[in-house]
């Protein structure tokens, strides 16, 4: 699950990157599009998983610390690549 954050993380990082060294390409961004949309589809079950990986005890810990990675790449991930 934190590896899908970073790589997500690193695919925004990627297209401003590229952007940057004037290498950024349509047929790039088609490409890291798909990988974040794979991604976002693992992302999306790896909610489903995380009480079968958890205590009770700590579902609440863990669904708050999940809830902040996400929240954290959706915000700061568009930032790096130069949008809004």
């Amino acid at each position: 699950m934190i590896a899908c954050q970073l790589v997500l993380a690193a695919t925004m990082l990627n297209v401003s990157v590229a952007s940057w060294l004037g290498l950024l390409r349509l047929e790039h961004l088609y490409a890291l599009q798909a990988i974040n949309g794979a991604l976002t589809v693992v992302n999306s079950a790896s909610q489903a998983y995380l009480p079968a990986i958890v205590s009770r005890a700590q579902l609440t810990e863990a669904n708050a610390k999940l809830s902040t990675s996400t929240l954290t790449t959706r915000v700061v991930g568009p930032d790096f690549a130069g949008g809004c």
